[in-house]
């Protein structure tokens, strides 16, 4: 028998940039992907 699990991934990173008269920029990036996994069992 065969099963198909459909997974969200959601990674959130974020990026701080500091310049050299000590400001701080921050960047944050997001990335979504889809996974198809099959699940495979034997009764």
């Amino acid at each position: 028998m065969m099963q198909y699990v459909f997974v969200d991934i959601k990674i959130c990173y974020q990026v701080k940039f500091i310049s050299k008269d000590d400001t701080v920029t921050s960047s944050y990036y997001f990335y979504t992907k889809q996974m198809k996994l099959s699940l495979h069992w034997s009764e």
